[in-house]
């Protein structure tokens, strides 16, 4: 269908109902979950490539990130607690809330996430793992 140029024109019911039934229909986002989660894994693993610490930056509007998947570990400052998140909510391994202590470097956390993307890439969309009842996501 050619795109048209409605200059001038009146446009009635009929015509618009014409053209919501030729435009393609969106239901949902059609992207499995294992998908959505590796992708939250690349763009972390981007923002670190970007950094030299983990400590958490202030932003342009002056509050500080929130949603990152690592923090300090609240004992010792040598480590972070990370955990893999979509849309801020942690990613539950089998209904079981999988947290990693690591050292306090951008490379460790690199390297961990990159280990858990390689697992989970590994695994076929449907595996129990992205179950949304076992994740702990509802999206």
């Amino acid at each position: 269908m050619e795109n048209e140029v409605l200059e001038n024109k009146t446009i009635n019911d009929n015509d618009i109902l014409s053209m919501l039934e030729s435009s393609p229909q969106r239901r949902g986002n059609s992207k499995p979950l294992k998908e959505k989660v590796l992708r939250s894994i690349d763009k972390e693993l981007e923002l670190l490539d970007d950094r030299d610490s983990l400590e958490i930056q202030t932003l342009s509007n002056g509050k500080k990130e929130d949603g990152r998947f690592w923090r300090r570990h609240p004992i010792n400052d040598d480590s972070v607690v990370l955990n893999i998140k979509h849309k801020k909510k942690i990613f539950k391994f089998n209904g079981e809330n999988k947290v990693f202590i690591i050292p306090n470097k951008v490379e460790s956390v690199k390297e961990r996430l990159q280990s858990v993307r390689s697992f989970l890439s590994q695994k076929e969309s449907n595996d129990s793992i992205f179950d949304k009842e076992n994740c702990g996501l509802d999206s």
